[in-house]
């Protein structure tokens, strides 16, 4: 690539996101996940890639997005072939060097990367860093802008402190948030279905009660 400097001069985020989308479609099929397309190998590509751009004289903006580009397609990785050592240790650059990339990144792309990180840490068992990730998502100054997917992450917020045996404020969040859907009349099937058992989740510790709860929240989905 340095061996081509005008396509770092021209275009560096395009090629960059080229990079990116190959990847993500990579690792949305069934061959691709794990190990088809050599998909570590356009990972360090992007990587080095990104290293070339961050080092040059482009704008932040167009630096963030590669930084964007890199971390979040790796971080996507680690999930997809679950490797959650590599995920934490992955994490430890991320948590250093997001705040010089965050205020030039476009919202969308920000919000989606907290979001995403958010995700990954529940699914590998960290309850504590998902919902410290979701806030930096909720607490956005723009968060609300983006009002299906503030109000999903409400959801999502009330989940993890079940997990994490916060259920005074589970409880609490749930109730503001079926007031909030009540109010604007956007409480549809599915958010009323997931909103009750969740509520009846909150208020149950037995094994069996939940084990039960969950049973009947599958069957009410698939009727």
């Amino acid at each position: 690539m340095e061996e081509y400097p005008e396509i770092i001069d021209k275009f560096p985020e395009k090629y960059a996101g080229m990079i990116y989308n190959f990847i993500n479609y990579c690792l949305g099929t069934e061959a691709g996940g794990a190990s088809g397309y050599n998909v570590r190998e356009y990972l360090n590509l992007l990587k080095k890639y990104m290293e070339i751009v961050i080092r040059s004289r482009k704008p932040l903006n167009i630096k963030s997005l590669c930084w964007h580009y890199y971390y979040k397609m790796y971080s996507g990785y680690m999930y997809s072939v679950v490797d959650k050592e590599g995920f934490f240790e992955i994490m430890k650059e991320v948590i250093v060097q997001i705040d010089i990339y965050k205020k030039d990144m476009p919202t969308r792309y920000l919000i989606d990367f907290y979001s995403m990180i958010s995700r990954i840490y529940f699914e590998f068992g960290n309850y504590s860093m998902a919902l410290e990730w979701l806030l930096r998502f909720i607490n956005h100054k723009d968060a609300q802008t983006f009002e299906e997917y503030y109000h999903n992450a409400i959801i999502f917020s009330i989940i993890i402190h079940y997990e994490l045996k916060n259920l005074d404020l589970a409880e609490y969040l749930l109730n503001n948030t079926k007031r909030y859907y009540k109010k604007e009349e956007k409480l549809y099937i599915s958010e009323k279905v997931f909103l009750k058992y969740l509520k009846m989740l909150v208020k149950n510790d037995s094994k069996e009660e939940i084990l039960y709860i969950f049973s009947q929240l599958k069957t009410e989905i698939q009727t």
